[in-house]
C-alpha cells in the first residue's frame, strides 16, 4: 500500500491538517521555553494562528519604544513575505 501524497503550498513547505501539530512551531516554542527558564527572556509578545486560522495576540512583560520597534520591524518583514518578497 503507498502513502497518501502531500500537500505542499505554492511555496513548496509541506500543508498539514488543521489541528495537527506543527514540528516547526513546536520546536520554535520550545526553544523560547528554554529561554524564558534560563532568565534571559524578560517578555514575550505574539502573534498567534490558530488552526481554525484565527488571531489572537498575547502579551507579557513589560513594553518600551524597542519593543515598539521590533514589532514594526517583525510588521514589515511580514508584509514583505505575504506581498511575495
Amino acid at each position: 500500500m503507498s502513502e497518501a501524497p502531500k500537500v505542499v503550498s505554492l511555496r513548496g513547505g509541506e500543508i498539514l491538517p488543521p489541528g495537527e501539530p506543527k514540528p516547526n512551531v513546536v520546536k520554535f516554542c520550545e526553544e523560547l521555553l528554554e529561554r524564558a527558564k534560563s532568565g534571559e527572556l524578560a517578555g514575550l509578545y505574539a502573534v498567534l494562528h490558530h488552526s481554525d486560522e484565527a488571531h489572537s495576540y498575547q502579551i507579557v512583560g513589560p513594553i518600551g519604544y524597542a519593543t515598539i520597534g521590533a514589532a514594526e520591524v517583525l510588521k514589515a518583514v511580514m508584509v514583505r513575505d505575504v506581498a511575495g518578497g
